[in-house]
Order: C-alpha cells, then sequence, then structure tokens
C-alpha cells in the first residue's frame, strides 16, 4: 500500500495530472499539500511578439571603387571601373631584363632592347622602360577610344552612387524569444484576490530586412590617356591587358613562348585637360539589399494582481518597470550598372551597434494550476522600452521597440 501511495506522489511531483488515491483508510496524502501553501511562482516559456518597426534611410551609396588621383599627381598608379594604369619601372628580373647587376638601365628609353641568354640565345625586340609611359595598362570597351588633341587617347572613367535620401519601412513580422519570471506573494485581499512581486528576465529577437531599388546620383571621373603607338601597331582591340607578348621562332626552331614584345604603351600621367567630374541627379539605379538582425534581453520588476476564479483557474495583471539592452547588426549590400560596364558596380558593408534603455510593461495572463505544484499559464504582453539608431556607411536604421505587443506562454512551478 505504501508503493502505491509513493508512486502517486512521484508523479504528481514529476508535473503529470492529478491523482485521486483510493478511498482507504490508511491512505495519506497530505505531504503534497505542501506546495499549496507555497509563496514562490517560478513561471518560464516563450514568447511570440510583433517584430520591431525599422526606417531604413539615405539609401543608394555605392562608393568609388578605388580614389582616383589627379593628373597633378603624376605617375601613380590609376584604377578605373573600366581599365587601369600602372606605373612602369625597370624590369629588373627574368626574360626581359633590361638592367645591370647595379640595377641600372642598359635599355635605351623610346626604343627597344634585346636580350641575350647565358646559352647565347637572343630575343626581342622588347620595349624600353621610358619614363611618362607605361608598359601595364588595361580597358575595356572600344567606346574608350576617343580622339585627343595631339593623337589617339584611351579614356578610363570610374563611377560612384550617392544617396538622394531614399529611405524604407519595414517592420518583421514576429519575434521569438523565451523568458523567465519569479512571483513572489505579498499579501491576500480577502478569499479571492493576491498581491504578488514579479521580477523576471526575457530574451526576443530583432530582425529587419528590405530589398529594392533606390535612384541615387550618379558620379562619374574620367580621364584620357596618351596612346603611344609604334611603327606598325594597330589600337588594340577593347579588353585590351598590356603588357603583351608573341612567339618566337630561332634559327633552329626552337619557339620562345614570349620572345617578341608587342606592348602598345600608354601614357602614365592623364592629359590634364581631359579631366572631367560630373554628378548627375537620379541617373543612378541602385539595387540593394538592407538588413537589421540582433536581440534585446529585458529586465522587468513591478506589482501583480492575481483573481482566483477557482482553485485552480487564476487571471494575472501586472505592469511595471523594464530595463533593455539592445545589440545589432546593420548589413547592407548595394550595386548599379553603368553604361559601357558589363558587371555592376558594388559594394558590402556591415556594422555593430547596442544601447541600454528603459520603458515600462503590462502582462495579463490565465494559470491553470495542474497540481499543487505544476501549472501552465497562457496571456498576452506589451512593452514598450524606445528606440535607436546605427548606421553603415552612411546609410541609417532607426529600430523601433516603443510598442511590441506579443502572446507568452509556459510552466509554472511553486516553491
Amino acid at each position: 500500500m505504501k508503493i502505491r501511495i509513493y508512486l502517486a506522489a512521484a508523479i504528481c511531483l514529476a508535473f503529470g495530472p492529478k491523482i485521486i488515491a483510493e478511498e482507504e483508510e490508511d491512505t495519506d496524502l497530505g505531504d503534497l499539500g505542501f506546495f499549496s501553501d507555497a509563496k514562490n511562482n517560478l513561471k518560464f516559456g516563450f514568447r511570440l511578439a510583433t517584430g520591431p518597426k525599422v526606417h531604413f534611410g539615405n539609401l543608394g551609396t555605392v562608393p568609388f571603387p578605388n580614389p582616383i588621383a589627379l593628373p597633378s599627381s603624376g605617375e601613380v598608379d590609376r584604377k578605373y571601373t573600366d581599365g587601369g594604369v600602372i606605373k612602369d619601372s625597370l624590369r629588373i628580373t627574368g626574360p626581359q631584363n633590361e638592367a645591370d647587376s647595379a640595377g641600372r638601365q642598359t635599355s635605351a628609353p623610346g626604343g627597344v632592347y634585346y636580350v641575350t641568354d647565358t646559352n647565347n640565345v637572343t630575343t626581342g625586340p622588347y620595349l624600353s622602360y621610358t619614363p611618362g609611359q607605361t608598359r601595364y595598362w588595361s580597358y575595356s570597351n572600344a567606346s574608350q577610344v576617343v580622339a585627343l588633341g595631339n593623337g589617339t587617347g584611351i579614356a578610363m572613367n570610374s563611377y560612384s552612387a550617392t544617396s538622394a535620401g531614399a529611405g524604407f519601412d519595414t517592420k518583421s513580422k514576429y519575434s521569438s524569444g523565451v523568458e523567465l519570471q519569479v512571483e513572489r506573494l505579498l499579501g491576500k485581499l480577502g478569499k479571492h484576490w493576491e498581491v504578488n512581486l514579479v521580477a523576471g528576465l526575457a530574451i526576443s529577437t530583432i530582425s529587419g530586412n528590405k530589398a529594392g531599388d533606390v535612384q541615387s546620383t550618379l558620379n562619374s571621373v574620367q580621364d584620357i590617356f596618351l596612346l603611344n603607338l609604334q611603327p606598325d601597331q594597330g589600337i588594340p582591340a577593347a579588353g585590351y591587358i598590356a603588357p603583351t607578348f608573341t612567339a618566337l621562332t630561332l634559327p633552329d626552331n626552337t619557339v620562345v613562348g614570349s620572345g617578341v614584345e608587342t606592348t602598345v604603351p600608354l601614357a602614365t600621367v592623364p592629359d590634364a585637360t581631359s579631366h572631367r567630374e560630373t554628378s548627375t541627379p537620379g541617373a543612378a539605379n541602385v539595387n540593394g539589399v538592407w538588413k537589421i538582425s540582433g536581440a534585446y534581453y529585458i529586465m522587468r520588476v513591478g506589482p501583480e494582481l492575481r483573481a482566483m476564479l477557482t482553485k485552480d483557474i487564476s487571471i494575472n495583471t501586472s505592469i511595471g518597470f523594464s530595463a533593455a539592452y539592445a545589440g545589432s547588426v546593420y548589413s547592407a549590400t548595394e550595386s548599379f550598372k553603368a553604361t559601357g560596364i558589363t558587371d555592376p558596380i558594388s559594394v558590402s558593408e556591415d556594422s555593430v551597434a547596442s544601447k541600454y534603455f528603459s520603458g515600462y510593461y503590462a502582462n495579463m495572463d490565465a494559470q491553470w494550476q495542474l497540481n499543487d505544484r505544476a501549472g501552465v499559464f497562457a496571456g498576452v504582453s506589451y512593452e514598450s522600452i524606445g528606440n535607436y539608431s546605427q548606421s553603415v556607411g552612411g546609410r541609417t536604421a532607426k529600430i523601433d521597440l516603443s510598442g511590441t505587443v506579443g502572446v507568452r506562454g509556459g510552466l509554472s512551478i511553486k516553491f
């Protein structure tokens, strides 16, 4: 008989349904009533709330892929959206070496040179290093070939987009999380009312994303470089990447793969009068994806009024102070296409922000006591903890947590 009593007690303590013991003279379940007088109640479970409102602002900024030096900067590397011009230097190693053991130039600037190796094999001609010119450059499109006052030039272009202040509002469908709450009985008001002090912790996700197109200001920089065509050389076809070489067949029919240089040299410094910068409002259609992701942590404390509808069912209402910490990552990917450019010009950036703030909350739930110790609860909640902002690359995002409504539920344990 005692075994049956202990088994019944164990099942109740493990959150099982109430057990009605057989009415026998030696049956005593009085020990189970200990928890009915407990003054503390622990609740833990899930929360599902409306997601925060997010306003994305100042969208549509795609910077120049590389800063472009002015012509007055002289011979420096310049990388454009549709090509590049790299400062030249002496070739001091490899099969096209044009320097002696002391690093002095052995080729004649403005001319060509030949190289004879230790096996008495001569290759060339190769273009000599010439200050003001470069053998290392590239361009992409036929439209870049233009007339320059003193000959043929290659126009190099770089593009960027500047925000015109475009923005989007978005709101995630829900914010999920978990919570833990402790209640302490302060006193009773008659037979059906209780006053408690509650304190709790909760974690919820932050998310917001938007994809779309915005109109921005199109910025462009153009420089024109003089093409130094050599005798019997034509304008290289679009998609050109210098230096270029062809094979050389020696008298013994040995083929040297890069035995003759065919590079068309280009001026290293752009024509001073050709430099042009333009900005055209609304000419850049920027496609973007903007995302906010993170979480916020809430601590709540306040009074609770409990109405006992029956012995096992109660309605609980609480309102009080809340303190929160929020942290999020703002990521932005934007791109646009420019005339004559095959691949989109794009940028991807992200930033991290966090903030502490305070506010208030209100909860209402119904609780059903399964037995003297365990119960279940379900209800609604409202929280207002303010808003904060963060930025990335000049873009802004305002995350508004000032009014979230949700549902909550889970288990409760008396102790």
